[in-house]
């Protein structure tokens, strides 16, 4: 788990390293169509090749439109927002997918996780900024990112029982490439040869670090996983200041600090509820 976080900041901090501007959905395609092959890989170890054929390929196409759209979202807040702020920000997805679990698998949202919710909104609103009635752009953008990963994520769970993790992973990155990809002929910027590297880079370790995320969840319950998401922070902090002379300020930290505190209540509540009930 903690490799997959650092290949996911890894491949957004390089993202910010390019030498030009590119249209969003050329980086996205780039981002999807490279995590193609280290799918393939992934379903070939795991013995999962056959499992690639599936029965319910508009629902694969419809979720490579979200991912296409969740992307897009996110290399723009990426674009606006220092490194570390657009990862602090990120951190709402899990904020989604308890909602969309609500929505889309009817789990009860107890009041305990109702209020860690809004403590971990008000941490997001505290990272974000918002001057008078307005938020930044860029803020905005990561928050409708998480929104979209949020949906994706628990939709994965609605369809699991039909489909291998090995199908998802690749369908999802094949059909978002494929949407991306319909747009190069009217917006392509050729890159230069560093910037083609760090394109290649991008879609390669972002497919690497799924793999590394796949393998995780086999291995360790996700209560134990999941507060290692919060490890991107270290490594986003480290990049942004190391490549970019981005000094976080004291309102990411506080921010931050509330929506880790609301992330651990709604990944361990059980464990407190026990707790409280025991007591």
């Amino acid at each position: 788990m903690l490799l997959a976080m650092f290949s996911f900041v890894s491949v957004n901090a390089f993202f910010k390293t390019l030498d030009h501007s590119y249209p969003p959905f050329q980086v996205v395609f780039f981002r999807y169509f490279f995590a193609i092959f280290p799918a393939i890989f992934t379903a070939f170890m795991r013995g999962e090749l056959s499992q690639l054929k599936v029965n319910n390929l508009r629902v694969h196409i419809c979720r490579g439109a979200i991912g296409a759209l969740s992307l897009f979202l996110l290399f723009q807040s990426l674009s606006l927002l220092p490194l570390a702020e657009a990862v602090t920000i990120s951190f709402a997805t899990s904020f989604f997918v308890t909602l969309f679990a609500y929505l889309l698998l009817s789990e009860k949202i107890q009041l305990l996780v109702g209020g860690a919710l809004i403590v971990g909104f008000i941490g997001i609103l505290i990272v974000a900024q918002p001057g008078g009635n307005f938020f930044k752009i860029g803020a905005l953008y990561g928050i409708a990112s998480a929104l979209t990963e949020g949906f994706i994520l628990v939709h994965s769970q609605l369809i699991a029982s039909q489909n291998s993790s090995s199908a998802i992973a690749f369908y999802y990155a094949l059909f978002a490439a494929i949407f991306a990809g319909t747009a190069l002929p009217f917006i392509w910027v050729t890159p230069s040869g560093y910037d083609l590297l760090v394109l290649i880079t991008l879609g390669v370790g972002g497919g690497i670090g799924q793999y590394f995320l796949i393998a995780a969840t086999r291995l360790a319950s996700a209560q134990v996983l999941a507060p290692l998401i919060y490890s991107q922070l270290l490594w986003s902090i480290i990049y942004s200041v190391i490549l970019f002379d981005e000094i976080p300020d004291d309102s990411l930290y506080t921010g931050f600090g509330l929506i880790i505190a609301a992330g651990l209540v709604v990944i361990f509540k059980d464990k407190i509820i026990q707790i409280k009930q025991a007591n």
